[in-house]
C-alpha cells in the first residue's frame, strides 16, 4: 500500500508539473515575425556581392582544410604500423587467431581443473 501511495504522489507531481508547463507555454504569445527577413526590402548589388564573397571564402577555407587533411593522411600512410580506418585484413586474422589460441588454452585449463576435481572426489569416496 505504501508503494502505491508513493507512486500516486510521484504521478500527481508529474501531472502538476506538466500542467504548469502547459499553462506557461499557453500564456506566452507566439510571434511569427521574429526570424523572417523583410520580404519587401530590395536586395542591393553590394549586399549580393558581399554574400557571394563570403560564401566563396567559406568554400575556399573548406577546400584548404580538405587538402590539409589529405596531406596529413599521406604523411601518416608512410608508417606501416599506423592503420587508422584502413586496417589491413591480415591484422583481423591475427586477432582472430590470437582469440582462438586463447580459447584453446582456456579449454585446456578448464579440462585440467575438471580432471583434478574428479580425482579429488574419487579420493574422498
Amino acid at each position: 500500500m505504501k508503494v502505491f501511495r508513493r507512486t500516486a504522489h510521484v504521478v500527481f507531481a508529474l501531472i502538476l508539473l506538466i500542467g504548469f508547463a502547459a499553462m506557461l507555454s499557453a500564456s506566452q504569445p507566439i510571434s511569427d515575425q521574429g526570424n523572417q527577413p523583410n520580404k519587401d526590402a530590395p536586395v542591393t548589388r553590394e549586399s549580393y556581392e558581399s554574400d557571394i564573397r563570403a560564401i566563396t571564402d567559406e568554400l575556399r577555407a573548406i577546400n584548404n582544410d580538405i587538402a590539409r587533411n589529405e596531406a596529413n593522411r599521406a604523411n601518416n600512410d608512410k608508417y606501416w604500423y599506423v592503420f587508422g580506418d584502413n586496417a589491413p585484413v591480415w591484422s583481423n586474422w591475427f586477432i582472430f587467431l590470437t582469440a582462438i589460441a586463447a580459447g584453446g588454452i582456456a579449454v585446456r585449463a578448464f579440462n585440467h581443473e575438471r580432471q583434478a576435481v574428479r580425482l579429488t572426489q574419487r579420493a574422498m569416496f
